[in-house]
């Protein structure tokens, strides 16, 4: 099983196939990132009805979010405070030393979206590797990598279910360890942060 950490958004292929593409990619558990209140409400409305659907809402709407969201996406780095228990997925392009002070400091965790280094100084943050970014990793830094440290994405639609295996491959040969060991951790990392194990 393995659980995609960031789908870009819903399409009616994968609203139509949702069972074939679970067979096809071993992909049971989808996490859809919706970016505005419209694209939210139309996500809430499919992943109601639809098992192995899950969604990350924008912070700044999170008073609009159900049981059904299982993290906050950080868009407005100034909604954030320790208050704030739930799972963050945070742009590595908006981890800046001050936001990263105050995410150690207030003991938040979650997932890091296009990440292109381990982010090692933030240990309650595993990084997303997938298809989009698996390229932009130094060999030799993919090669230190702990399992501990990584979730899957796809990135869809941009890249399909199938290409997350392509990136456990890279990953796979650099750290010398089997495929299956990688995709159960990475899905063991993501079921226990968002408490559906």
């Amino acid at each position: 099983m393995i659980v995609d950490a960031y789908v870009k958004e819903l399409d009616s292929v994968l609203i139509e196939d949702l069972d074939e593409i679970k067979e096809d990619s071993n992909v049971d558990i989808f996490i859809i990132h919706p970016r505005d209140k419209t694209a939210l409400e139309e996500i809430q409305q499919i992943v109601s009805q639809m098992n192995g659907l899950f969604y990350c809402a924008p912070i700044s709407l999170k008073e609009s979010c159900d049981d059904k969201c299982l993290a906050y996406y950080l868009d407005d780095i100034s909604l954030l405070d320790d208050a704030i228990m739930t799972p963050l997925y945070i742009n590595a392009e908006d981890i800046t030393p001050d936001l990263q002070e105050k995410l150690i400091h207030e003991g938040h965790k979650g997932i890091i979206l296009n990440a292109t280094k381990l982010y090692e100084d933030l240990p309650n943050f595993f990084v997303a590797i997938g298809p989009s970014n698996i390229s932009k990793f130094d060999l030799a830094v993919l090669a230190n990598v702990s399992m501990d440290k990584i979730v899957l994405q796809s990135s869809y639609p941009e890249h399909d279910f199938e290409d997350i295996f392509e990136s456990v491959k890279v990953i796979s040969s650099s750290i010398f360890r089997p495929e299956e060991s990688i995709i159960a951790r990475a899905t063991l990392h993501i079921l226990t942060l968002f408490g559906l194990k």
